[in-house]
């Protein structure tokens, strides 16, 4: 298992880049170089889910999705008008400058603008994770987290805009009955 030969046989990732590495190859790589926790760490990252599996290596990175999540739900609670702590989950710490950056990002009028702001935000907090020394673990799991974000926005293509719209509007509308009426 060799970590340094996998970090250095990863592509560059740039934020307005598209992927240069897709899911399966980066999987498949981490699974070659890896111990089977790390690879799973690296895993988890990359797909965004958090099992609370090896939590201590990644409990920094899903803590500040949790507050960035708790942050948008407050901003989208109260433009409905509701309770915004009832829309968060518990977070054991606070972060000014991600309410901060959620509160700004929510003042765009935009959604797309608004959706690279917070995205932005996300692949900060990865920089941030990632580490100083490049040849770490901790690197990795940066890596994986901001590949995460460079996959998603790589898949937000017109094409695929259409195609979502195309389906959502092609639907048949549910029967309407006195009952349900």
């Amino acid at each position: 298992m060799s970590l340094p030969y996998l970090l250095a046989s990863l592509p560059y990732l740039h934020f307005d880049a598209p992927a240069p590495i897709n899911a399966e190859a980066f999987v498949a790589a981490c699974r070659a170089q890896l111990s089977e926790k790390d690879a799973a760490m690296a895993e988890m990252l990359l797909y965004g889910h958090d099992d609370n599996t090896g939590r201590e290596a990644c409990a920094t990175f899903f803590e500040k999705e949790t507050l960035i999540r708790n942050a948008i739900a407050r901003c989208r609670s109260m433009r409905r008008g509701k309770d915004p702590e009832l829309a968060t989950k518990p977070a054991s710490t606070a972060d000014v400058r991600i309410n901060n950056a959620v509160d700004a990002a929510f003042q765009l009028a935009d959604p797309a603008a608004r959706d690279t702001a917070l995205e932005r935000l996300r692949w900060d907090i990865a920089e941030e994770f990632s580490g100083v020394d490049p040849m770490m673990l901790q690197a990795l799991f940066g890596y994986a987290a901001k590949l995460r974000i460079c996959l998603r926005r790589t898949a937000m293509t017109q094409e695929a805009g259409a195609a979502i719209a195309k389906k959502i509007f092609n639907a048949p509308l549910p029967e309407v009955t006195h009952e349900s009426a």
